[in-house]
């Protein structure tokens, strides 16, 4: 699936030449290192609000053996 629309980074990348990159695509949304902009990641939207959900819980953290 090709990606057509606007690319759009953080405002911490101001000034950077390598940062990831995200634009819209319907019920997905691509995902790109700026360096390498013809790989392009495309994930659906729900997808990708779980993982970041999941991140920013906590939940995914395992406890090493003791």
């Amino acid at each position: 699936m090709s990606v057509t629309g606007s690319w759009i980074r953080s405002k911490a990348c101001v000034g950077r030449d390598h940062c990831v990159e995200a634009a819209p695509a319907g019920d997905q949304i691509g995902l790109r290192n700026s360096r390498f902009p013809e790989a392009v990641l495309v994930v659906d939207k729900s997808a990708l609000a779980d993982l970041l959900g999941t991140i920013k819980s906590g939940d995914w953290l395992i406890e090493p053996p003791r």
